[in-house]
């Protein structure tokens, strides 16, 4: 059996990262390579491709046996099938034009919403902003969403990552209400550059996620995270889905997401 990584960022994290995996399957008995950017041609040499970076369909055909990598999603089908896995979501909608933009103020009770364009990372998609910035919002009314703060006092976001049915790392990120932070309209990008902790997600929670995270798994879906908020209830809800090139510069220094995720694959591949 012959195996290939594919790590997809210049960085010691991934390298640490994919490197656990990589050692972990050796240990196994299985072949294995690690690249950052693939060759295509090469695929048909392995049995499965593991990679962290986007994959598309044509190239998923090309292993022998299997593939796990980025799945591009739009804003909606991500959060639809989110819905449709059992996992609350935020409120959200599309809109045509800004007349329907304008009435989401006051179908939402909310004093600035959030645009989030479809095929942005990082949070360089998303932007707030109020009634008089209106004129300034442009998007795309098939791919892109708008939503309203879930709670004008709290911006903490939380976070899972998961690999076949299996939660590698949960932690939170302490961010300030966006209402302290941006004005009439804003950027959300450099968020997650508040400080982060671990964090244990409600036990019911977690059960969602294990499933949520089987189910991309037989998708062809690798390496995942959510993201999510609290309402003013305290429930937590689901902001968005990242189905490719999820960050590992800060989850790969724990040992247990390098063993959980190792562990993970080599279940996967057997």
């Amino acid at each position: 059996m012959r195996v290939l990584l594919e790590s997809c960022f210049d960085h010691p994290s991934a390298r640490r990262l994919y490197g656990a995996v990589a050692l972990g399957l050796r240990l196994r008995g299985v072949e294995v390579d690690v690249v950052r950017c693939r060759r295509d041609e090469a695929l048909a040499g392995y049995d499965f491709l593991v990679s962290h970076d986007l994959v598309d369909e044509r190239t998923r055909g090309l292993p022998r046996r299997g593939c796990w990598g980025g799945l591009a999603l739009s804003r909606p089908e991500g959060l639809e099938f989110l819905a449709a896995h059992g996992i609350a979501v935020m409120p959200w909608t599309r809109a045509l034009d800004r007349a329907q933009v304008l009435e989401l103020f006051d179908r939402w009770g909310a004093e600035r919403l959030f645009l989030k364009r479809s095929g942005t990372r990082k949070g360089k998609g998303v932007w707030m902003f109020d009634r008089g910035h209106i004129a300034q919002v442009e998007w795309d009314p098939t791919a892109d969403v708008f939503c309203p703060e879930l709670d004008r006092g709290d911006g903490t976001v939380y976070k899972a990552e998961m690999f076949n049915g299996r939660i590698l790392l949960e932690w939170r990120c302490l961010r300030r209400a966006p209402a302290e932070e941006f004005g009439g309209f804003a950027s959300a990008s450099g968020w997650l550059s508040a400080p982060r902790e671990r964090f244990r997600l409600p036990a019911d929670l977690r059960d969602a996620l294990r499933r949520l995270s089987a189910a991309l798994t037989a998708r062809g879906v690798g390496y995942t995270s959510i993201d999510l908020m609290r309402r003013p209830d305290g429930a937590l809800v689901a902001i968005e889905v990242n189905t490719a090139q999820v960050a590992t510069w800060w989850s790969a220094r724990y040992p247990q997401t390098l063993w959980r995720y190792a562990a993970a694959v080599a279940a996967l591949v057997r």
